[in-house]
């Protein structure tokens, strides 16, 4: 498996937008205090949420009828297989893992679970799912993939009152990595999105 491959498919891409001074808006956030920050809809002191948008995304892999909490095994079973695949078929690898929920996941309940990789072409023996370009509410956790449970009650409660433009409503999962302040260490935490 090349490192190129395994790199890709755990990390993302930073946002950069969130940085004001050299200082990222979550660190200048405390309990229950809203930074200014364009698009920002709530802070709190385990995640934040603001406006975002995201282009069209064609996600490789396999849906699963199962709990939330088997996410972590799941992205484990299939890993090399896929990465394998990836390589052997010449595709190329544009964006991190993504985990598609059909709805918001609840403890200990089965659903319909999409775990892939964003791919620019389908690959044989593996399911394609499209997802379209469309706004979403970004949601910034400290927590890594698979771990995000106790975070979407919370978020799904905060944003209930939004009005949902989009006639069906996608739940992802996503990693995002960062450096330390000293540059030493790369930190994976997830991103929660939810279609507006």
């Amino acid at each position: 498996m090349s490192f190129t491959a395994v790199s890709f498919f755990l990390g993302c891409s930073n946002d950069t937008n969130n940085q004001v001074n050299g200082t990222s808006s979550l660190e200048k956030a405390t309990k229950n205090e809203t930074v200014s920050d364009a698009g920002l809809v709530k802070t709190t002191n385990n995640y934040f949420i603001q406006e975002s948008s995201r282009p069209k995304m064609m996600v490789v892999g396999r849906s699963f009828e199962t709990t939330p909490e088997s996410v972590k095994t799941l992205i484990t079973g299939m890993n090399r297989a896929l990465i394998d695949d990836i390589n052997d078929q010449k595709a190329i690898i544009q964006g991190a893992i993504a985990i598609v929920y059909q709805k918001p996941p609840v403890a200990n309940e089965k659903q319909l679970i999409w775990v892939g990789i964003p791919l620019n072409q389908p690959l044989k023996g593996w399911n394609t799912l499209e997802i379209p370009a469309q706004n979403y509410y970004k949601v910034q956790t400290n927590s890594p993939l698979g771990e995000t449970l106790p975070f979407w009650a919370d978020v799904v409660k905060d944003l209930l009152e939004k009005p949902k433009k989009s006639s069906k409503i996608w739940y992802l999962e996503m990693p995002s990595s960062a450096v330390n302040a000293e540059m030493t260490a790369e930190i994976t935490n997830c991103n929660l999105f939810i279609s507006k």
